[in-house]
């Protein structure tokens, strides 16, 4: 998958979730300061993410060092990379 078409993806996930206008979802928004400052709404919506992308994202701590929207979609990206091997 794209990088682009992943961070879509990604996008109308977060605006779906937590009720934001996907026109406010960019590569620079803060997962903390502009999505969610809640451990439990964030681990919420990676479990989803995970169900979604057919992944494993919460079994590894390095999820908690997510601070951007590009973050993410960089971790899914090998997440998705590795799965496929």
């Amino acid at each position: 998958m794209k990088q682009t078409e992943l961070f879509e993806e990604i996008v109308v996930m977060i605006s779906h979730t937590f009720a934001i206008p996907q026109s406010r979802i960019t590569l620079e928004t803060s997962i903390r300061e502009s999505i969610t400052n809640s451990p439990i709404e964030l681990y919420d919506f990676l479990d989803e993410l995970e169900n979604n992308m057919g992944i494993t994202i919460l079994d590894d701590d390095r999820y908690m060092d997510l601070a951007t929207v590009a973050d993410l979609v960089h971790y899914v990206q090998r997440e998705l990379a590795v799965s496929q091997d």
